[in-house]
């Protein structure tokens, strides 16, 4: 993967339950890293045939290859997208289709 194509910046999130003194559980950041990604658009109604889901937003990140999987999320730009799938690439990459916003309030 060539590095001129990765020329956004994202952070990629795991999300934790963790708990405090009294005993109340919370949802939080576990870990968060910073990497070099290629990000391009798409067009909600291209990844939505035959489901009644609805994307407010729907990108496909491209980065090296890391340990992730569909809990992690991705911020872009202060937004937060949700993993649906991961695809590996040729050589060394992964491509990330996410998404942000629709009915499942993210």
């Amino acid at each position: 993967m060539r590095a001129g194509l990765l020329n956004k910046q994202i952070k990629l999130q795991r999300m934790a339950t963790t708990t405090d003194d009294y005993g109340v559980e919370a949802l939080s950041v576990a870990e968060e890293k910073t990497v070099w990604a290629s990000v391009n658009h798409k067009p909600s109604e291209e990844l939505l045939a035959n489901t009644a889901e609805e994307l407010i937003k729907a990108c496909v990140f491209k980065m090296r290859k890391r340990p992730i999987d569909e809990s992690w999320l991705i911020v872009y730009q202060g937004e937060s997208y949700n993993i649906k799938s991961i695809y590996p690439m040729r050589e060394d990459g992964l491509e990330v289709l996410a998404s942000a916003g629709g009915h499942d309030g993210s």
